[in-house]
């Protein structure tokens, strides 16, 4: 017998009725001490503990295991400055520095920092780059992507602590519009 064709031994419920399995939860989060709003990670265990116990492949348990963690690591990252405005920027990493659109994303960019916000863009080159040199390392963000090909963080941003990497887009296009006031 493999151990997928295991029967699970106790049928999992979101309620508060699984027996030992609520206490064994309850004990871990104890054990780990300081978790906050732990009737939402009791639910977080509950779903990855029913997803194993699914019949889901690998791909479908290794996207839910990236996507709760890009997801965490997001909070992390813009966690101290939830009190901070914020503009996301879109823009193509195509624009040359030279072109007009350039110098009107980098002044806007500064604009924004010069009256309190903080400006998110996908941390490549172009518009995003323009965005933040005007805004300045110290009120930008970048939620950059894992690509075969360019959308490299650009100089302004590489090295930043408020630099995320991101493997799936989905997961990207979810801070861009949860982390800012405006788009």
């Amino acid at each position: 017998m493999q151990k997928s064709d295991i029967e699970p031994v106790h049928e999992l419920h979101f309620t508060r009725t699984n027996g030992p399995v609520d206490d064994a939860i309850d004990q871990l989060i104890e054990l780990v001490g300081g978790v906050k709003h732990q009737d939402l990670v009791r639910e977080m265990i509950l779903s990855a503990l029913k997803s194993g116990q699914e019949k889901n492949d690998r791909a479908h348990m290794k996207l839910m295991n990236t996507t709760m963690k890009e997801m965490r690591f997001t909070g992390k990252i813009f966690g101290p400055y939830q009190s901070k405005k914020k503009v996301t920027v879109f823009g193509s990493a195509r624009t040359r520095s030279d072109e007009p659109i350039y110098g009107i994303a980098r002044e806007f960019g500064r604009k924004l920092a010069e009256a309190g916000y903080m400006v998110i863009t996908g941390g490549g080159g172009g518009i995003m780059q323009a965005a933040n040199e005007g805004a300045g390392p110290e009120h930008s963000f970048g939620v950059n992507i894992v690509l075969p090909f360019e959308q490299k963080p650009n100089p302004v941003i590489a090295g930043n602590s408020r630099l995320i990497t991101y493997k799936y887009f989905f997961n990207r296009k979810v801070a861009f519009l949860k982390e800012a006031d405006a788009v």
